[in-house]
Formats: structure tokens, sequence, C-alpha cells
């Protein structure tokens, strides 16, 4: 739940890669010390799995990281995945990387005398609220996720402490010149400016050739009728598309008849389901949003009024009318200087602490100071997996060598 917020309060600065929501992430995966609170905020309690340094990992531990990570894979949700021992041998080795990354982090962050105060976690706090767009919307965030105040200032407390150690260390710059930015600018200015916008709502009847077919198919199996051959299944696609086309059509003709009846026809025959919620509105969207046959229709349409043509896309048949339309912003350097330097230095922290970990995780393997007590926690052991793996399944992760 907590790396779910963590990647939503991080998205908005995420344009340049996604370093940025890595050193997010990591900080929500630090070691809050040692005593009788564990790692990733877990009770210490449980059968030893492994130690760090010197640093236990308990079982207790192990299994609340392993229930966030499940649920962020989606495995939780999924008793296929819960059951397939790729996907359980990769929830594992996810695991345990993580809780010797939080054990390596709270060690050296006491060997370095790191220390986090109350001034520093409500500076982070103030950064992020910001990042979002101000009080409200991080409240709202906050509250869709189900994470409490406590929570959050937690996650704060560890993302202090890495900005802490990133300095104590020498690890990254904390400053980067007018050059720096600039170069990126020249080097990236789609991302920065405001392409043209256009704010419509649609009545959308379905007309996917592909979803037609096995619509037709499945009806006609249910029904337990004769096979269709290809050349009767063709004639019934034909025919279903003509059907969609002729509806779609007579619900223009009302709407050009009558336009105030475009939000109850919207909300009553449209196909776009999630739209239809709100009487088809599509809300503020850019050209590479859109279907391009539904973006030219919409370019030209003049604001206020409704298309007095069917657009076709891939989607199907739309009856459209635009209520706004926003024209380009074109960037300016000046303007997004600052915020290009805050991005940057972002994403060097998050390389930067990245090969940190790296390093230091590398260092004690070969010194033989990561002691894995319980040997079916040994990631570096990986089984044998017969079979394909399942659609869908990412590629299996591969111990570092160290």
């Amino acid at each position: 739940m907590i790396l779910r917020l963590m990647a939503s309060l991080f998205k908005k600065t995420s344009v340049l890669s996604s370093g940025v929501i890595v050193l997010a992430l990591l900080a929500s995966f630090v070691l809050t010390g040692c005593g009788e609170q564990g790692l990733g905020g877990a009770t210490k309690g449980g059968k030893t799995l492994l130690t760090v340094d010197g640093v236990i990992i308990t079982q207790n531990e192990y299994d609340k990281l392993a229930n966030q990570l499940a649920k962020q894979m989606g495995i939780d949700k999924n008793p296929e995945m819960a059951k397939n021992p790729m996907f359980d041998m990769m929830l594992k080795q996810q695991t345990i990387n993580n809780l010797v990354a939080m054990a390596i982090m709270g060690s050296e962050a006491e060997k370095l005398g790191v220390k986090v105060t109350p001034e520093d976690i409500e500076q982070q706090r103030k950064k992020v609220i910001e990042q979002v767009g101000g009080e409200g919307k991080f409240n709202t965030i906050l509250q869709k996720n189900g994470i409490s105040i406590e929570d959050f200032n937690y996650q704060m407390d560890r993302m202090a402490l890495i900005d802490k150690i990133i300095i104590k260390d020498n690890l990254a710059p904390t400053t980067l010149s007018d050059d720096d930015a600039k170069a990126y600018f020249n080097a990236h200015k789609d991302q920065f400016g405001q392409p043209e916008q256009i704010h419509s709502k649609h009545i959308l009847v379905k007309a996917m050739e592909a979803d037609i077919r096995n619509e037709i198919q499945e009806k006609n199996n249910k029904a337990k009728a004769p096979e269709l051959t290809p050349a009767k299944l063709d004639e019934a696609v034909k025919a279903e598309l003509v059907a969609r086309k002729t509806k779609a059509e007579g619900l223009l003709k009302k709407v050009l008849e009558n336009p105030a009846s475009f939000d109850s026809l919207a909300s009553l025959q449209s196909d776009d389901t999630a739209a239809a919620m709100n009487k088809g509105d599509i809300g503020m969207m850019e050209q590479r949003q859109t279907d391009p046959g539904y973006w030219a229709a919409s370019a030209i349409a003049p604001i206020g009024k409704v298309y007095p043509q069917l657009v076709q896309s891939s989607y199907g048949y739309h009856i459209i009318q635009v209520l706004e339309k926003k024209a380009a912003v074109l960037p300016a350097f000046e303007t997004s200087k600052e915020e290009i330097k805050s991005r940057l230095l972002q994403q060097t922290k998050a390389d930067a602490f990245g090969k940190w970990i790296d390093k230091k995780q590398a260092s004690l393997k070969s010194a033989n100071k990561i002691t894995y007590v319980d040997k079916n926690y040994d990631t570096s052991v990986v089984p044998e997996f017969g079979g394909t793996p399942p659609v869908g399944a990412p590629p299996p992760i591969q111990p570092k060598k160290g």
C-alpha cells in the first residue's frame, strides 16, 4: 500500500526517467534501525532467516514485505499466479533483495552518524505536497490509498535519511548549473510547454470487427448451435457492422434535431460506459491521448455545437461535441529551469544511491557477511523450472554476482 502511494506521489516527477520513482520506492524499503521495530516497520519476531553484517532479518519482516510486494505485483488477486512456483521464486527474490538493501541502509546510516530530525521530516513532507499540487490533492491520495499520516511521515523519515546519507558520503552533487539544465531542455523540449488540448464529450457506438466476430462466435457456442462456416461468420459480422452504423446514424439525427438530448443519450446509449457516467464527458485531452480520427474531427469542430457528421475511429462511431479548446504553449527555458534542475538532481541521487547500495552489498558478500540461516531463502540458488512461463509473466530476476 505504501509502495503504491509513493509511486503516485512521484508520478508527476517521473518525466526524466524511472530513477526518480526508484528513489521514492527505496525510501519505503529502508531499515528503521535495530531494536523491537524491524525492517520496513515490521515487528521483530519469528525465526531468523538471514543476517546482513550482523543485522538479523526475521520471518515477520519477510512476511510483511512479501505481502506488500504480492499486492503490488497482483499475485494476491490471481490464484493461478499464486500457485505458480516461478512467481513464488520471483516474489522471494524481490523480498530478500529489498530486505538486504534495508539492512545495509540502516547499518551504514549508523556508521555515518546520520540521524533525522522532525524538521527534516516536515521539509520532505512539504516537498511532496508541492509536487502533487497542494494539500488537498495530497490528502486525497492518502485517503484513496488508505494511508495514515503516521505511515506517511515514517516514509518521509526514510527519504530524509537517504538525502542525508547522500550528502554525508558525497554520493551525488547538491546543485546543478544552468548549462546542465539548458542541455537537457534542448534535448527534451517535447517534455516541456503544453501541447494543444481539446475538451469534448461523445456518444460511442462500438464497431470493432474483431470484437464483433468473437461476440457472434460466443453467442453461437452458448446457444449450442451448429458451428458457423467462415463464410456465414463473415456475413454475420458484416450485418452487425451495418446495424451498428445505422444505430449511430439514428442517434446523431436525434442529437442534431434536439441538441439538449445529448447528455441523456450519452448516459443511456453510449458504449463508453466510463464517460457515460459523466454524460459523455471525457475531459481535456491531448492529441497523443486520442484516436487519430476522433482528434481530427474534434480539431475542426466548432465549440459548443454537435459535430454534424458521424466520426469513425478504431473503436467505432462517435457523436462529438467540443466544449473547449486550449492552444499549445511553447516551452520556455527560463520558466522550466528550476524544475529541470530539481528533477535532474533527483535522478542523479537515485542513480548514485542505487550504485552505493550495490557496492556495499557486493563488499559484504565477498567478505561472507551475508549469511543465510535458512537456506530456503538463499536467492543466489535459482531452481530449475520446467515448461513455458505463463502469459504475462515478467522475466525471472537474476541474482547479482558479488
